[in-house]
């Protein structure tokens, strides 16, 4: 059946050859007809449209732009050749040849091809094993990436603009953020002289106040050192304890007025019908009739 089976599938294939062959010669003749009509068209077009012109009582020339017949042939291609019968002749003999042998080369085949399979299928598995190894340091890199922009990004966010670097002489050195250029982040001033007292010239012309008020919102006022002080208090403690003993303390201790917000602060405007008084828990001024003692009490004790 094996060695039939293969001869069946040569002559089968010795004709299809042969038939593949004449396919191929009656295309190649198609085609050589297809190309002397084409060249009879490409050399004979126009005078055929003048002939069809005058035919219809036109002006030659008026047949040079009209759409006259053309000839457009497709190429025929033969059939080519099937060598599939080489397959199956290949399969005939193999199953004649298994047909005529022992029990042992039978074996010895099938351990050959399980140990071809089994080789194929290692290399298989090495293949993907690096595929995936492959994977898995690309998603490694692409990650690191994602943190590295990530970092840089929030690093630049939170980074405040770079201080200017000086020349030796003192002066602006360009390249961070152009400080010297207009309207840059930071501008260059001339400094400011801050004129002294005639009478003391160890001392600045005028003063500053010490306390600013700032209102409650149950109607009183609380005091507080004023902008200028505190600067110039920030690391001195002696002036910030100074400044407590001064209002806040008398305050505190007897209702002291001294550090009161103005009388223009009164609901009747400084017009001498009240007065303020300090609550010690509020940490605040509050207005109170005066001549009412229960109006004081409150305003000392409870506030508006």
């Amino acid at each position: 059946m094996g060695w039939g089976s293969a001869i069946g599938g040569a002559i089968g294939g010795v004709l299809g050859l042969i038939g593949a062959g004449q396919s191929q010669a009656n295309a190649e003749r198609l085609n050589r007809l297809n190309y002397e009509h084409q060249k009879e068209f490409a050399q004979n077009g126009i005078r055929w449209r003048v002939a069809d012109a005058k035919a219809a009582g036109l002006h030659p020339l008026a047949a040079l732009g009209a759409q006259g017949a053309s000839y457009s042939p497709s190429a025929v291609i033969g059939d080519s050749p099937d060598y599939s019968f080489l397959k199956d002749m290949g399969q005939g003999i193999d199953r004649a040849m298994d047909a005529k042998a022992t029990r042992q080369e039978r074996a010895e085949r099938e351990e050959k091809e399980n140990a071809f399979f089994n080789e194929e299928l290692k290399g298989k598995q090495l293949q993907n094993q690096e595929t995936e190894t492959r994977i898995q340091s690309m998603k490694w890199d692409m990650a690191m990436e994602l943190a590295r922009n990530a970092a840089q990004s929030a690093r630049t966010q939170q980074q405040v603009p770079a201080m200017p670097s000086l020349a030796p002489d003192g002066s602006l050195m360009p390249g961070q953020f152009d400080a010297t250029s207009p309207g840059d982040i930071i501008k260059t001033k001339p400094a400011e002289i801050v004129m002294n007292d005639p009478a003391t010239p160890a001392a600045e012309a005028g003063s500053n106040p010490e306390i600013r008020y700032f209102r409650t919102s149950d109607g009183g006022y609380s005091i507080a050192r004023s902008e200028a002080y505190a600067d110039s208090t920030d690391d001195d403690l002696a002036g910030q304890l100074s400044w407590e003993l001064r209002n806040r303390f008398p305050a505190t201790a007897w209702d002291s007025s001294s550090a009161a917000p103005p009388a223009s602060y009164l609901p009747d405007r400084g017009r001498g019908g009240w007065a303020w008084s300090y609550n010690p828990l509020r940490q605040a001024y509050y207005p109170y009739r005066k001549g009412d003692w229960i109006s004081r009490i409150k305003a000392r004790f409870y506030g508006n």
